[in-house]
């Protein structure tokens, strides 16, 4: 089992993401994210180290975390040589914020596609599937980046994901 430290967003861009998973879903193009059964979210980073779940959740917990994140997020993007299509994320407290969560554990411990130097800020919109289809069914739904909200960071176990700490950010 892994780690992650995800931010959640407002109502509105929840729904607007959501959607876009459910029409990936009814289309036959992935339902990889509706399998997740967690909600739509922007991962800051992922260790695999479960044992450093106690450490991050006290340092997670001493931080003030202020109101929400505002930033934008599309258009669609495709990691290249994988099914997974995502929107990208820009803001300028984002990569900040990233890089402050990264510095709560050792460099080495974190996933290397979530070390700062490496992290490029995106919404899943699938991991498995027909990554062709997916691009093209979201850029027609969603061709410009458009603003969002995170209102809470969560730190996550996954496979199942279990919740085990949460701080409003709004």
């Amino acid at each position: 089992m892994g780690l992650a430290v995800s931010l959640l967003f407002d109502g509105a861009t929840t729904a607007r993401v959501r959607s876009l998973w459910d029409r990936l879903g009814e289309a036959g193009i992935s339902t990889s994210m509706l399998d997740l059964g967690y909600a739509p979210h922007l991962t800051l980073t992922v260790m695999e180290d479960e044992g450093l779940a106690a450490q991050l959740q006290r340092e997670l917990a001493r931080r003030p975390w202020g109101d929400g994140l505002e930033m934008e997020i599309g258009p669609v993007g495709r990691f290249e040589g994988t099914d997974v299509v995502w929107l990208g994320g820009a803001g300028e407290r984002l990569r900040a914020l990233q890089g402050d969560v990264a510095g709560l554990v050792a460099l080495d411990a974190i996933d290397p596609h979530y070390r700062p130097d490496n992290w490029v800020p995106h919404v899943t919109l699938q991991t498995t599937g027909d990554a062709a289809a997916g691009l093209v069914m979201v850029g027609e739904t969603w061709p410009a980046p458009m603003r969002a909200r995170a209102i809470a960071i969560e730190l996550v176990r996954f496979r199942p994901i279990v919740p085990l700490w949460r701080a409003e950010l709004s």
